[in-house]
């Protein structure tokens, strides 16, 4: 009896902890689904905007803590923290007022503090128009990203090219790499959910 009773608990445990991902997972699809495509892809673009700012804040001491609590505090601190590093990174140095560095010579300093392409200035400069406060707290989306840049209307697009250099940047990973981990997830999330299903009917 005590072997079939341990038996019986690691199985609902098991049990409990494949609904909890399964749950997990469900409800990340129904805000996506939620969601049109352009609004999902903006969502998204934004979420990996948010990472960019927090890892370049780190790599150069800047302060851009996100609290848990208070998405409204933690937006107000990530869009101090772009600021600053516009200014200190991304803005042509004065000298007694006037301009003391042509625009080749900002995007060079832009390249070799931050390890990222010019191009990438605005989006950090543009940060607060782009993020939304309710965005600031949001669930990891990379992944869901990386699916949608490689449907057909997105695929190979500027967009593609461009959030993909974030994505390399960032993860290490291609789009391509990112979207097949994506759907490899997928496809386990399914398997968990008849699993699930199979156990309910025991």
């Amino acid at each position: 009896m005590p072997l079939k009773t341990n038996l019986e608990q690691e199985i609902r445990s098991s049990h409990g902890s494949i609904l909890s991902s399964h749950d997990s997972r469900l409800d990340r699809l129904e805000k996506r689904l939620r969601l049109s495509d352009t609004k999902s892809l903006a969502v998204y673009e934004g979420n990996l905007i948010i990472k960019l700012v927090k890892r370049l804040s780190d790599n150069h001491g800047i302060e851009a803590e996100i609290r848990g609590d208070d998405p409204e505090s933690s937006k107000k601190k990530l869009v101090e923290a772009a600021e600053t590093l516009i200014n200190e990174f991304g803005t042509a140095k004065q000298v007694n007022g006037r301009i003391a560095e042509t625009e080749a010579e900002v995007q060079s300093r832009w390249q070799a503090a931050t390890g990222l392409s010019p191009k990438y200035m605005k989006a950090v400069a543009k940060f607060e128009e782009k993020v939304e406060t309710s965005d600031v707290l949001a669930y990891e989306t990379a992944g869901q990203l990386a699916q949608l840049l490689m449907e057909e209307e997105h695929f190979k697009t500027y967009r593609y090219y461009y959030l993909g250099g974030l994505v390399i940047f960032l993860y290490g990973s291609t789009v391509e790499e990112m979207a097949a981990d994506e759907d490899a997830k997928d496809a386990q999330w399914v398997e968990d959910g008849k699993e699930a299903e199979s156990i309910d009917e025991v």
